[in-house]
């Protein structure tokens, strides 16, 4: 949404917001950011009734920590169910 090929789209996405009494503001947040094992960008649209006059709101800050996968699901080695022998995966293509 951040791509200039975009950039019609949101404006006229924000003037709906606008026209519809909101003040808007979007960031871009990546989930790694905030405990979660995956790179994962995405943008946020936050917005208040203008008759509330907030205009200080603060998006949370990112962790110092980026986990891994492993340190998420390590805890399931010992529960989990193994494949059955000689299982096969097909896909069609």
């Amino acid at each position: 949404m951040l791509a200039q090929r975009h950039s019609v789209a949101v404006k006229n996405f924000l003037k709906l917001f606008d026209d519809a009494g909101y003040d808007v503001n979007l960031k871009l947040l990546n989930a790694n950011d905030f405990d979660v094992a995956e790179d994962r960008e995405r943008i946020f649209y936050i917005g208040f009734r203008k008759d509330l006059n907030i205009h200080d709101f603060e998006y949370p800050k990112p962790l110092e920590h980026k986990p891994t996968l492993r340190e998420c699901i390590w805890d399931l080695k010992d529960s989990a169910i193994p494949a059955k022998e000689k299982k096969k995966i097909f896909i069609e293509e």
